[in-house]
C-alpha cells in the first residue's frame, strides 16, 4: 500500500509499495523491460516479480534466465554401450558395431545376406554370425565338402598316403611326408636321398629313418677311413695330434702320415734312439690301426731332398 508523506507548502509525495512506480503509485513496474529469460524463454509479468517460461532444451536455472541447456544425454538414451551427443533439445548416438536405430535398439541382421552356403542354417548374433552346416559340409559357411572318400573310389596307397575328397565323385591321394609317387598315390615310395651319389671318397648314404606315416627327408653320410664332412669332402689331417716326435716333421697323405725323423732318431714316431752317427730315419704308418712299418736310412742332405720332393 502506499503511504502518503505530507510536506510543507500543503505538498505530499507518495512511497510506493514495491512492484508500483508513479506520482500517486499508478504505475505497475514492468519486471520483464529488460528481457530477463534468456533463449527465447517467455517472460510472464507479475506484482514486484515474474517467471520464465523456457524454450525447449533449456531450464530456469538459475530462477528467472533461462540460462541452462538441458543434458538430454544425461539419461543415458543410447543403448548397447552406444555413445550420447548432446545437441540443444536433442541428443545423437553413435552405435557400437552390430547395432543401429535412434537409440542403437536395433541388433543388425547379419544373415541377411544369406552367408550359409549349402543349405546351412545361420544364427544371428551381434556382429557376426554362425552357420550350422548340413553332416556334409564344413567351414565357417559350410563351403567345405567334407564327405569320406568311400570304399569303391578309395584307390590310395592304404599305408602312406592319405584320400582326401575333392568334389562330387572326386578324391586326391596326399602321400603322407617323406614319401613320392608316380602313379597319383596308388602307390607310395620313400623319397630316395641318396639317389644322387651325394656321399664322396666312397662313402656310403643312408636314407632318412621312415614309419608307415612319415619319413626323414634327410641322408646321412658313412665316411671311409681318412674323411670327414657331411658328404666326406674333408680329408683327415692324421699330422694333426703332432705324432713325429723329437722334432721330426710329419708328412700327411690318405688314412696314413710319415716321419722324417731328426738325426740320432727312428720309429714309427722318431720316439727310438738311433745309434747312427748322423743319419735321418724315414717312417711310414700307412694305416693309424695297422702299421706297417719300414725305414729309410738317410744321410742329411738326402733327407732333404726327399722332403722337398714331397712338398
Amino acid at each position: 500500500m502506499a503511504q502518503r508523506v505530507t510536506q510543507a507548502s500543503d505538498t505530499y509525495k507518495c512511497l510506493c509499495a514495491a512492484g508500483f512506480t508513479g506520482d500517486i503509485c499508478e504505475s505497475d513496474i514492468n519486471e520483464c523491460a529488460s528481457s530477463p529469460c534468456l533463449h527465447g524463454g517467455t517472460c510472464v509479468q507479475g506484482v514486484d516479480i515474474y517467471t520464465c517460461t523456457c524454450t525447449n532444451g533449456y531450464t530456469d536455472t538459475p530462477v528467472g534466465t533461462c540460462f541452462t541447456e538441458m543434458d538430454e544425454c544425461s539419461s543415458d538414451p543410447c543403448l548397447h554401450a552406444g555413445t550420447c551427443f548432446d545437441h540443444v533439445f536433442s541428443y545423437s548416438c553413435v552405435c557400437a558395431r552390430g547395432f543401429s536405430g535412434y537409440n542403437c535398439e536395433i541388433n543388425d541382421d547379419d544373415c541377411s545376406s544369406s552367408p550359409c552356403m549349402n543349405a546351412g542354417v545361420c544364427q544371428d548374433l551381434v556382429d557376426k554370425f554362425t552357420c550350422s552346416c548340413k553332416s556334409s559340409f564344413a567351414g565357417t559357411t559350410c563351403s567345405n565338402e567334407v564327405d569320406a572318400c568311400i570304399q569303391a573310389e578309395n584307390d590310395c596307397d592304404t599305408k602312406h598316403s592319405e584320400c582326401i575328397h575333392v568334389g562330387v565323385g572326386v578324391h586326391e591321394c596326399v602321400c603322407y611326408a617323406g614319401y613320392e609317387t608316380s602313379d597319383g598315390g596308388e602307390t607310395c615310395t620313400n623319397i630316395a636321398e641318396c639317389s644322387s651319389s651325394p656321399c664322396m671318397n666312397s662313402g656310403a648314404c643312408k636314407d632318412g629313418s621312415c614309419t608307415d606315416l612319415a619319413c626323414i627327408v634327410q641322408y646321412s653320410c658313412q665316411c671311409t677311413a681318412g674323411w670327414a664332412g657331411d658328404h666326406c669332402e674333408v680329408p683327415l689331417n692324421e699330422c694333426a695330434s703332432y705324432p713325429c716326435q723329437v722334432g721330426g716333421t710329419c708328412i700327411d697323405s690318405v688314412n696314413a702320415y710319415q716321419c722324417v725323423c731328426g738325426a740320432g732318431y727312428e720309429g714309427y714316431n722318431c720316439e727310438v734312439t738311433s745309434t747312427s752317427v748322423s743319419p735321418i730315419l724315414v717312417s711310414t704308418v700307412p694305416n693309424a690301426k695297422n702299421r706297417v712299418p719300414f725305414s729309410i736310412c738317410l744321410m742329411h742332405t738326402d733327407a732333404h731332398a726327399l722332403l722337398d720332393s714331397r712338398a
